[in-house]
């Protein structure tokens, strides 16, 4: 009674080990090496598994070319690449490689034929070619647009992610609109001194009015400064680097007196009277560092189907750094996307989650705009930007005892499910669902009390512009 190998109940574990002697091979030169299970029955249902190898000759790696880097250096390609001319051949790191060029965003490998093989039987060599086009990352941006934070805004822009065509990113920026004006200046290095090291510099000057929200109060933060980053990459997807912020805030908040409750002491003379808008103005000083821990294997970085993203990060404002900010503020984020089916469009499962915290040091308090605030179209979609806030255990937003101001949290948590179904060309169709609340002092992460919508999104990935047109309907 000879069965077929597939039809014993071992055949995922015995096929398992197969594919991981079979990949020992190949990843080790043996580019041709066959391994075949033999079952050899016995007695009282015993069987033996035999596995016999064909190891073949060993390959190592010959030369390694480009083809269609019309503008993108061969260094720059090279660099990404996880393995080396004169290495062994390994197939594992050739679809490594692939991965991390794509990475990189402007340049594209093909999907159909990525790299091409050819070998030399002789020499006991593999050549390899890998093949792709330039994706145009060079935005030069001059006109205008809407968004919820920004309103009807102009702009002038220019940004590019492969700066001479050596990889590095350089963007110029200039937006005035009616919520907000920002000047932007920065220089990023990804591989500073031809090593796995990254170097950037920004420097910033912006005024942001938030307006008047549903519980009449009125933000305004005027801030400049630079911020100074240093990173350093290792194995395939992980990464750490240091940044230092130093940065001048002049906030402003309006907000109206509400009526007066039950219980609430007399007003004096020169309180001001219910319905009055108060403005209570600060200058803030910030100093700041903020180390990051980052794990991205997505596929793309702007239009990612495949791969994830964890990032732990804490910043430390104030102490040795002197500034005006005392706080911890740790935050971890989490992004998931996987392939689902191809038919009859290719589908993406995508998950987000997020968290974080602060808390002052030294008797200071949380500046109000450092608060959490969530909502908007980046964050809960379908409620407005920064109206979720701080609530007690009525449900009524929390005001600040000296100002009457309302308060954001100092912890949050959010969730973001989206199912995507990419129809070809620049269009994207997705549902989603979030999630999310923040949480006062006192207050613990209590997920019965999230703020949940659902919802539909359109995104056209038109190139000329720097981000997706979206057109989002929540409930």
């Amino acid at each position: 009674d000879h069965r077929d190998l597939h039809s014993f109940p071992t055949r995922r574990s015995s096929d398992l080990g197969v594919k991981n002697i079979s990949d020992l091979y190949h990843n080790t030169g043996y580019i041709y090496a066959q391994v075949e299970p033999e079952l050899v029955e016995r007695p009282n249902r015993v069987s033996d598994v035999v596995i016999h190898v064909t190891e073949g000759d060993q390959f190592k790696v010959g030369r390694i070319e480009f083809e269609g880097n019309s503008r993108t250096m061969d260094k720059v390609l090279r660099r990404e690449l996880r393995l080396f001319e004169g290495g062994l051949v390994n197939i594992a790191a050739i679809r490594n490689s692939v991965l991390k060029v794509n990475q990189l965003g402007y340049f594209k490998l093909n999907e159909e034929d990525p790299v091409d093989i050819s070998t030399n039987s002789e020499k006991k060599e593999v050549n390899l070619t890998f093949k792709g086009e330039e994706s145009d990352r060079t935005q030069l941006q001059f006109g205008g647009g809407w968004s919820e934070l920004d309103g009807f805004f102009g702009q002038f822009s220019i940004d590019t992610k492969n700066f001479l065509g050596r990889g590095e990113q350089v963007g110029l920026s200039f937006q005035s609109g009616r919520f907000r004006d920002y000047f932007d200046l920065s220089y990023f290095i990804p591989w500073y001194r031809d090593k796995p090291q990254s170097l950037g510099v920004r420097a910033f000057k912006q005024f942001v009015d938030y307006g008047f929200d549903t519980f009449d109060q009125r933000l305004i933060r005027n801030s400049k400064g630079g911020i100074l980053t240093y990173g350093r990459n290792f194995r395939l997807f992980q990464s750490v680097s240091l940044s230092y912020n130093r940065s001048n805030y002049n906030d402003e908040t309006s907000f109206v007196v509400p009526e007066r409750q039950p219980g609430d002491p007399a007003p004096g003379p020169n309180d001001p009277k219910p319905g009055d808008t108060v403005t209570l103005r600060s200058q803030i000083n910030n100093s700041s560092l903020r180390p990051v821990y980052l794990i991205d294997s997505r596929d793309n970085p702007f239009e990612p189907t495949r791969g994830q993203r964890l990032s732990l990060a804490v910043e430390y404002a104030g102490g040795f750094l002197r500034g005006d900010n005392y706080f911890w503020r740790p935050e971890l984020s989490y992004s998931l996307f996987q392939p689902t089916t191809s038919y009859p469009a290719r589908q993406v499962f995508a998950f987000n989650t997020e968290a974080g915290l602060i808390s002052p040091f030294g008797g200071r308090k949380i500046p109000l705009l450092e608060r959490f605030y969530l909502g908007g179209e980046n964050s809960i979609r379908g409620h407005r930007f920064r109206s979720l806030v701080l609530r007690d255990a009525k449900g009524d937003p929390v005001r600040d005892s000296v100002t009457g101001t309302i308060l954001g949290g100092d912890k949050y948590a959010q969730f973001n499910l989206e199912y995507h179904f990419i129809l070809g060309g620049p269009f994207r169709l997705l549902f989603f669902a979030d999630g999310g609340n923040v949480y006062g002092e006192g207050q613990s992460f209590d997920l019965s009390r999230l703020r949940y919508t659902a919802g539909a999104e359109l995104r056209v990935l038109i190139p000329v512009f720097g981000a997706p047109l979206r057109f989002i309907y929540a409930k």
